[in-house]
């Protein structure tokens, strides 16, 4: 009886720590390579960054409604990125100094924005994200536009355009290791495969994919 009893306990100890086949993801990653870095490294000055409000597109009302659903998850991977300290403007300030609430970095901006930003932010650079697309029903699609200008002399120091599909297996794999390494804050989130049906947790690895690539100073 004794034997039994402790082979029981054996076997019930290896189930629990045995990972499921399901949550074992095999496959390549996906890597983000539609970038442009001016230099290797971030200049060592650039030890504060402005961030402007996130964009979508007018034209396609999904891009609108992720760019309020996103905000939050824009703020968290910016803060956790480590790059410079990140100081995120409000939609009010960015309509007070200039009349509008948000710009691209595409666009042609009024020439005293980017001076009253540097100087009321104290910041050396101004980081621009646009969300480019957005699918909200699986499989998931989040496009990125992201541009990281010095505030003095306007240059690019860094730049981005990639869309992210979890349609594609390297992306799928990416994602769902994304989800496998945080905790999950619900019993729901312990399956990684959530990251490919959920927008805001797949919205957020592909805000961490893309914002590592920005040079480290």
């Amino acid at each position: 009886m004794r034997i039994l009893l402790l082979t029981l306990v054996i076997l019930l100890c290896g189930c629990a720590t045995t990972p499921r086949l399901d949550e074992i993801v095999i496959g390549p990653d996906h890597e983000v390579k539609n970038v442009h870095k001016t230099w290797p490294q971030l200049p060592q000055d650039i030890k504060r960054v402005a961030v402007m409000p996130l964009t979508g597109s007018p034209t396609q009302p999904q891009t609108a409604q992720g760019r309020e659903y996103f905000d939050e998850a824009l703020r968290v991977e910016l803060d956790k990125l480590g790059r410079a300290e990140m100081a995120h403007l409000t939609r009010e300030q960015v309509k007070l100094w200039s009349g509008r609430e948000s710009w691209r970095a595409d666009e042609v901006l009024p020439s005293t924005l980017v001076t009253k930003v540097a100087s009321e932010m104290d910041a050396q650079a101004i980081l621009f994200v646009h969300l480019a697309s957005y699918h909200a029903y699986p499989p998931l699609t989040i496009g990125w536009r992201m541009r990281l200008v010095r505030a003095d002399t306007r240059e690019t120091l860094w730049a981005l355009d990639e869309v992210f599909d979890a349609g594609q297996e390297p992306v799928a794999n990416s994602a769902r290791r994304f989800a496998k390494n945080r905790a999950p804050t619900t019993p729901s989130l312990a399956d990684s495969r959530t990251a490919l049906i959920s927008p805001s947790l797949f919205a957020r690895y592909t805000l961490c994919a893309s914002l590592a690539t920005i040079p480290a100073r």
